[in-house]
């Protein structure tokens, strides 16, 4: 038996549907239904079907906002009234820095030793901290202008999607030399940005479009900005998430709880979904081969997506982050410890 830690929030919204449309998309299965094997993946000998969940440490700051977090080493840091350090053994604060509440923001590590910060209410939104000592960032520099949404990383590039009125602007930084951001590219955005994600050589955006939102599209760009593929999509979650798994991506909501987008050169295709969502996409983590997350909140194996049973409420996580066979989850302020065993 396995056992790491998870936590997620309690939501409720209503049942949409999903299908795939357009010339770049294939025909998706039936969203209400299991795309899985019954059989073993690789390296296990018996079939896991069961997970228990044991709650764990917690860290309340109360506020209206994602709090997005990220774990280095023996610390957890969290953007909620401030930039919290966390401990990771107990979840106690260790230190806050930067004293910029963020309604949305994002946070993440770039490279071996830096943090970038982003905040919607300041200028400058974007700013990059040192972790020579973990539990005191320092401060390097500050970039970037107007409002930003969601931030992701990969290596040392640094995506984000840049907000000004009623355009955005997806963004791409380089930032081999931390105190020195450089754009590799900034690309206009035909719709509102629902998600991001990145990996070695492609970017990914998930927009939306109607009022009120009806349907989005997933675009995928080379680290050029150059569209190489997209694919259609009907639905249009309040809230979604993208993580990139070579050589797939897993997506949130969008009418399943799971859906795994595959790779035909640069075209996506819908390659496997499990569960039905009910317009929300909770955050989604790798342990091992299992994906953990997602709306309703479950444990599936990767990349079959064969759900695991688990004794959860319905619900999601905002954020997820893993350190070791460890998840950490937060939203509203809140950053809580589960330890989850599958057996």
């Amino acid at each position: 038996m396995r056992s790491f830690a998870c936590s997620f929030l309690l939501l409720a919204a209503c049942s949409q549907s999903f299908t795939s449309e357009g010339d770049a998309s294939l025909p998706m299965p039936d969203a209400s239904s299991t795309i899985a094997d019954a059989g073993v993946d690789a390296g296990r000998t018996t079939p896991r079907s069961t997970c228990t969940l044991e709650a764990g440490a917690s860290f309340l700051e109360g506020c209206f906002c994602r709090s997005p977090l990220v774990a280095r080493g023996d610390y957890v840091y969290v953007q909620a009234q401030a930039l919290h350090v966390l401990s990771r053994e107990d979840l106690t604060e260790v230190n806050r820095v930067d004293e910029r509440p963020s309604a949305q923001g994002g946070l993440a590590l770039v490279g071996e030793n830096h943090l970038v910060s982003a905040v919607d209410f300041e200028e400058p939104p974007l700013r990059v901290y040192a972790l020579d000592d973990p539990t005191e960032p320092r401060f390097v520099v500050g970039f970037g202008s107007d409002t930003h949404g969601a931030i992701t990383t990969f290596g040392d590039d640094l995506l984000v999607t840049r907000l000004q009125g009623e355009t955005a602007t997806l963004v791409l930084y380089d930032l081999s030399r931390p105190s020195v951001p450089r754009e590799r590219f900034a690309v206009p955005l035909e719709g509102n940005p629902l998600t991001i994600a990145l990996s070695e050589t492609r970017v990914f955006v998930i927009e939306t479009f109607g009022l009120p939102r009806d349907r989005s599209t997933l675009r995928v760009l080379d680290r050029d900005g150059v569209e190489r593929g997209r694919l259609d999509l009907e639905t249009a979650p309040f809230d979604a998430a993208a993580l990139w798994r070579a050589p797939d991506l897993y997506l949130s909501g969008f009418g399943a709880a799971v859906t795994r987008i595959g790779f035909e050169g640069d075209d996506p295709y819908v390659a496997a979904t499990t569960g039905a969502s009910e317009g929300l996409g909770g955050a989604l983590a790798f342990v091992d081969d299992l994906v953990v997350g997602g709306y309703p909140f479950g444990v599936f194996e990767a990349p079959s997506l064969r759900p695991l049973e688990v004794a959860v409420d319905r619900g999601s996580a905002q954020n997820l982050v893993v350190a070791g066979e460890t998840l950490y989850a937060s939203s509203g302020g809140n950053v809580t410890e589960l330890r989850l065993a599958c057996e």
